[in-house]
């Protein structure tokens, strides 16, 4: 009805380059191995939110592979917007982290021949929180990969869909909308 040379794209493209089985279980791997990361180093300042954080992404890795091995979109959606709210939880430890890291010194001052001087000694907080801190900057740069699946499945649960296979969400809409299908975030152009 609609050809995708009278459409009008007025947001970016909102799905992944490849299938939405495909990105999820990469993901779940993802979420599984950096969960053992965190539990492994556990952090020296504030073990607890270490503890949550790792807790949800295994919970969450375990949902999502629940998710494609029964094709729930419904599922998946859930699972990543508990990804998307530890997100938050991690901005959290991570200023925690950025704030002792940047006070891991002691300063000394000493009388030494006839002179005061200042010894500043660094101590082991720093090595831990900037390997922390380079943890919690690479889970941030994943966040675009994200929010790209959430709203893919996004889209497929507002087309009415409940199921999805190793496809992308713009093709698993065109399956469900048949004849009638526009891609989500385009205007038809009427003349």
């Amino acid at each position: 009805m609609f050809g995708k040379d009278r459409m009008k794209r007025w947001t970016m493209k909102r799905f992944l380059c490849f299938s939405i089985g495909t990105a999820s279980i990469i993901y779940a791997i993802l979420l599984i191995l950096v969960s053992i990361v965190m539990l492994t180093h556990m952090s020296h300042y504030n073990t607890t939110f270490f503890m949550i954080i790792s807790t949800f992404n295994f919970i969450c890795a375990m949902l999502i592979f629940f998710s494609v091995s029964h094709k729930n979109a419904f599922t998946a959606y859930i699972a990543y917007n508990i990804v998307v709210i530890n997100y938050m939880v991690e901005a959290i430890e991570f200023l925690i982290c950025l704030y002792n890291t940047t006070t891991a010194h002691s300063v000394q001052w000493y009388y030494n021949n006839f002179y005061w001087q200042r010894s500043v000694t660094l101590n082991y907080n720093m090595y831990y929180g900037i390997m922390e801190m380079v943890i919690h900057f690479f889970m941030f740069l994943i966040a675009y990969f994200v929010i790209q699946l959430v709203w893919s499945f996004y889209r497929i649960l507002q087309v009415g869909g409940n199921i999805f296979s190793f496809q992308r969400a713009e093709e698993i809409e065109h399956i469900l909308h048949g004849s009638n299908y526009y891609s989500y975030g385009t205007v038809a152009n009427y003349k």
